[in-house]
């Protein structure tokens, strides 16, 4: 994984969580698809992937800054999309600010 570092059970514990993700960029919004993209977190010691949420529910884990998601968008309503920063010792970020 880019930019990940590989986490050594014998050093000191890690517990300080990433910094929330933030400028999250819907890039295609179809009645079908979203494609969203965002900043790349920072860690103390390296984030390793980041967890994708929808209407409050975990749908995508991914090592890259971006994904793309087939969904169901057909009545054109508000959905939640949030994203959390994972670093090796499996600490979460906060909630990424929330797109609408």
């Amino acid at each position: 994984m880019r930019g990940a570092t590989a986490y050594d059970p014998d050093d000191p514990a890690d517990e300080e969580p990433p910094a929330p993700v933030r400028n999250l960029d819907p890039s295609e919004v179809t009645n079908d698809r979203l494609s969203l993209s965002w900043s790349a977190a920072t860690d103390n010691v390296g984030v390793v992937g980041y967890k994708v949420w929808l209407n409050g529910f975990e749908v995508a884990t991914t090592a890259d800054t971006y994904v793309s998601l087939a969904w169901f968008n057909a009545d054109g309503g508000q959905h939640v999309v949030q994203v959390k920063a994972l670093d090796a010792a499996g600490n979460e970020s906060e909630t990424s600010p929330t797109l609408v």
